[in-house]
């Protein structure tokens, strides 16, 4: 938990208790907490917070969609090469994953000694095989008033 200065607009300012996470771009997040403790109300059709602030009305507008001027049209998200193709196009800082599976044929089916050792000791109360589905939803069959 940080404590964070931000100001909004000319008028507001403001030091709030914040969790902090890594974003791409610059917004905050403005919780409940915030919203109980300055009196704010939240307008869903125009998308917009109000309240007062030192006396005075403010409103938070939401952020206008900036164009993107970039064209990624023509920069894939995934591209599959060979070895040889991939060493003559790299002209910069390249990076690649490579999986090989070196086991393909061999599953893991044992469990662990701790886990083993549960299920043969309660072997009478669990299944051999468990379903990969979930059971079928059934009625209300009691009810606790």
């Amino acid at each position: 938990m940080y404590r964070v200065n931000f100001s909004i607009g000319k008028n507001y300012t403001c030091e709030v208790l914040c969790d902090v996470i890594e974003m791409d771009v610059c917004h905050m997040i403005l919780g409940r907490p915030w919203q109980y403790d300055n009196g704010a109300m939240y307008d869903c059709r125009q998308n917009t917070y109000s309240f007062e602030w030192k006396g005075q009305k403010l409103r938070l507008l939401p952020h206008a969609p900036v164009p993107n001027t970039n064209s990624n049209k023509d920069k894939a998200v995934l591209n599959i090469v060979s070895g040889a193709t991939f060493l003559v196009d790299a002209k910069s800082c390249m990076y690649a994953l490579v999986f090989v599976d070196q086991f393909p044929s061999q599953v893991q089916d044992a469990h662990p000694p701790q886990i083993a050792k549960l299920l043969q000791e309660f072997q009478d109360i669990m299944p051999s095989e468990l379903s990969p589905e979930l059971p079928p939803m059934r009625m209300i069959q009691h009810q606790i008033d």
